[in-house]
């Protein structure tokens, strides 16, 4: 009974020699099996069954080698899908809070077409009362002049009446005179005293009493001049603060012109532009349809307006600096290519012109700002003349339309990305080199990715030298099998076992690669996509 006993702790001793203790704990459900399996090679002395033990012990260190492997990729990916959450709520938040500025952005410029209307509407009045004043002026004016002929009259009737009193007066003295020498001839025939006497009372009665009416009459004639020259002259003077009035309104309307003018003299050659009703531009648009196809004019800018339902797209793209908006500007400003060489499609509703085709917008929008850099001169574009029909159909969509401004529509971005590659990548949205630098960035980005991997894995790799120590430490008596399987333990083993631990090592690392370049490419694919505007 004891030799039993004692053979199978010699299996068991064999079994941990060739195994080895880790290996062991892991084959631990198959630990009877391999004690047999043992106690055969050690009967048998065979070393092809020592062979399998020691290559199924190196097999069972490597399998949990990759164990913890897996579970410590196993952790980066949930700690990678917990980033990914993250990144998912902040960019629903970023979403939220993009619809709050849209509508913002919307409510702001309701606000601002409201007090553009409120403004136009404050300037047709202060047009109207201007004129108003000016006719009232114009009146005052003529009332004056007819009060001032009425006071030369009354002045012409009053010398007149100093003319008939002076004659009165005159023909007053005569008649004393002839009276006198009535009465000497009447002494001289001996009349006696009492005629003479009653005579000359009598006289002196009748001419008292003509003086007296002409005084009066004078008298009531001086009093009434009197009285109308003082009403005339307080009307006069009422008309004269009027005057004044109009005057002063006219005058800061004249001073607010005179600082428009400065500010911005092209403004008046816009404005004559619209007064002229005899334009070349006004004659073709409402005149009869032209045989000939030149139907081409010069109009200011400042004079154009934006067509109903026209959006502009401002991102500083691949395609806006290569041949669109910021490209034609740049163009003006150096002077390569002139205000005239620029053709748009206008079309006249009420006295107001629209460019009215979308694909032009981009023109029209940088002519605009070429006018905002140069306020001393007026720009003004070639333009084709709309058919008659084309404006038809659209007056009374235009006549609606404020036109003074315009909407945005298709911008990839209302604030430039932080990062230097999302920046990169929005540029080149609509550029035929969009996909070889998203490739290059790709393969950067993955390289890197990599590195990392293989660092990661080196630092990885140098723990089990330590464990191979223990296990020097542990099983002294060991020999050559011992130290062979801590070597295998450390993937110190010969060349087969080498290439194999190589190969899963490349195989897990290519595992990484793949899923760091499926995270880039979402990221890269959101990036494309752009915020929601």
């Amino acid at each position: 009974m004891a030799m039993p006993g004692q053979g199978s702790a010699t299996a068991e001793a064999l079994l941990m020699a060739e195994v080895g203790p880790e290996a062991v704990q892991v084959l631990k459900p198959y630990y009877s099996a391999l004690v047999g399996v043992a106690d055969l090679a050690r009967t048998t002395g065979g070393q092809q069954l020592r062979s399998l033990l020691r290559h199924l012990g190196v097999l069972t260190c490597k399998v949990a080698t990759l164990e913890d492997g897996i579970a410590q990729w196993r952790a980066v990916a949930e700690k990678s899908q917990g980033q990914l959450a993250q990144a998912s709520a902040a960019l629903a938040a970023a979403r939220q809070s993009a619809e709050a500025e849209r509508s913002r952005a919307a409510a702001l410029q309701a606000q601002l077409l409201a007090l553009q209307q409120e403004r136009e509407a404050s300037s047709v009045v202060a047009r109207s009362n201007a004129q108003w004043l000016q006719v009232e002026a114009q009146k005052a004016h003529a009332e004056l002049q007819r009060n001032r002929g009425e006071v030369h009259a009354l002045n012409e009737e009053i010398r007149r009446l100093r003319v008939e009193l002076q004659v009165t007066s005159t023909k007053q003295r005569q008649q004393e005179s002839q009276l006198e020498a009535e009465r000497l001839r009447a002494a001289g025939a001996d009349l006696s005293a009492e005629n003479a006497g009653k005579a000359k009372a009598r006289l002196e009665a009748a001419l008292r009493r003509v003086d007296d009416d002409q005084r009066e009459s004078v008298d009531s004639l001086t009093t009434h001049v009197q009285d109308e020259r003082r009403k005339l002259e307080r009307r006069l003077e009422a008309q004269h603060q009027e005057l004044i009035a109009a005057r002063k309104v006219v005058a800061d309307r004249e001073a607010v012109l005179a600082e428009v003018r400065c500010i911005l003299p092209s403004t008046l050659h816009c404005v004559d532009f619209l007064r002229d009703t005899d334009s070349p531009a006004l004659k073709l648009a409402r005149g009869p349809v032209l045989l000939s196809m030149n139907t081409s004019v010069r109009v200011p800018v400042l004079a154009l307006r934006w067509g109903p339902g026209i959006s502009l797209n401002s991102t500083p793209s691949w395609q806006a600096l290569r041949g669109g908006l910021f490209a034609l500007l740049h163009q003006l400003q150096t002077g390569a290519t002139l205000p005239e060489q620029v053709e748009l499609t206008v079309c006249e509703a009420n006295g107001r012109w629209f460019c009215c085709e979308q694909s032009e917008a981009p023109r029209f929008a940088a002519l605009l700002l070429f006018q905002a850099l140069k306020r001393d001169m007026p720009v003004a574009a070639t333009c084709r003349v709309g058919s008659p029909h084309k404006v038809m159909s659209l007056q009374e969509e235009m006549t609606q339309h404020n036109g003074l401004s315009v909407l945005s529509s298709g911008a990839i971005w209302r604030t430039p990305p932080q990062d230097e590659e999302d920046f990169l990548r929005a540029l080149l949205v609509d550029s035929p080199l969009r996909d070889v630098v998203n490739d290059f960035l790709y393969h950067q980005r993955r390289s890197r990715v990599e590195d990392a991997f293989e660092e990661e894995l080196k630092r990885d790799l140098a723990g089990p030298f330590s464990r191979r120590e223990r296990e020097q430490a542990v099983w002294p008596s060991g020999g050559g099998r011992a130290s062979e399987a801590s070597e295998v333990a450390a993937v110190q083993v010969p060349s087969p076992d080498r290439r194999m631990s190589a190969s899963t090592l490349t195989s897990a690392a290519q595992a990484a690669s793949a899923a760091a370049a499926a995270a880039a490419a979402r990221e890269r694919a959101g990036v494309e996509r752009g915020p929601p505007i």
